[in-house]
């Protein structure tokens, strides 16, 4: 498979569109997704991404599926797909076929910075379902000691759109060893909304998959997954070394001179044995 390496400045699609019945024409398509008016539909979506080092950093690598249904005359769709700061590796494909794409020059806000856009011209026809799939490789943040994934699944939310109904499965494996694991939903109404949101965890072949599902008419909250690390030292293993951040820091608390945000796996503003005793339950696991 051709793949494009982007450097980009954390992924759902972007819907808006003008329909002349009968006629081939190109429009721009904005959100996940928001038709104007509503000639392309996009009722249900799949991410699967999986959190593991490589190099020593922290990766994320991003499978998306999109199920879109026109029901509405022919068209050439222009998607927009906000994608996290510098990512790479990114694809399309439209029911196998790889298509072309480029950076649009747009970004889309997030709680967390703007997200750069690539947009790719979709040819649709009449009453055609038709899958579109994208991949893409890109460092997950540490931001404020939190590893943070963020998927842009609320683009909804800043373009006028005719009401669709929508459903978001997203499954995150994850091969590191983590702890203070926490799930939200994130809007916007004159500043962002947290809100925890509900989530699963399931074990296979002893790693963790993380699932969630949402539903919105349309989706209009981005999805977003905090964690810290107990690999303290991103070197694969958790053992003596981690312990040894830890002690290192034990007794510290912010402003004091020993302290370490990282070495605070409790998240309790002090390193005590409480945070000796996370890297314990965890010691002799391996990351990858």
């Amino acid at each position: 498979m051709e793949r494009k390496e982007a450097s980009l400045i954390t992924i759902s699609l972007l819907l808006t569109l003008l329909l002349v019945p009968l006629f081939e024409f190109s429009v721009p398509v904005e959100a996940n997704p928001i038709p104007w008016p509503p000639t392309v539909t996009m009722p249900e979506e799949h991410i699967n991404a999986t959190a593991s080092l490589v190099d020593g950093f922290l990766q994320a690598e991003v499978y998306g599926e999109y199920s879109f249904v026109s029901p509405w005359g022919t068209a050439n769709v222009t998607m927009y797909y906000p994608v996290p700061p510098n990512s790479s590796a990114f694809t399309v494909e439209m029911d196998g076929a790889v298509l072309n794409w480029s950076d649009s020059g747009w970004t889309y806000p997030t709680v967390i910075g703007d997200f750069p856009m690539v947009h790719w011209v979709t040819p649709v026809f009449f009453e055609m379902p038709f899958t579109i799939k994208t991949y893409y490789e890109h460092p997950i943040p540490l931001i404020d000691g939190n590893y943070t994934f963020l998927y842009a699944m609320g683009s909804a939310r800043f373009f006028p759109t005719e009401p669709t109904y929508q459903e978001a499965y997203i499954r995150i494996r994850m091969k590191v060893s983590y702890t203070n694991l926490h799930v939200y939903t994130i809007g916007f109404d004159n500043g962002w909304i947290w809100k925890p949101a509900n989530f699963t965890i399931i074990k296979e072949d002893d790693t963790d998959i993380i699932t969630f599902n949402a539903t919105g008419t349309p989706l209009e909250e981005d999805f977003m997954l905090t964690f810290r690390m107990v690999d303290l030292n991103l070197d694969g293993k958790v053992d003596g070394r981690d312990i040894a951040v830890v002690a290192q820091a034990f007794a510290s608390y912010p402003t004091h001179p020993r302290w370490n945000l990282l070495a605070d796996l409790s998240q309790d503003d002090k390193i005590d044995g409480k945070d000796i005793a996370i890297v314990a339950k965890n010691f002799g696991t391996h990351n990858s």
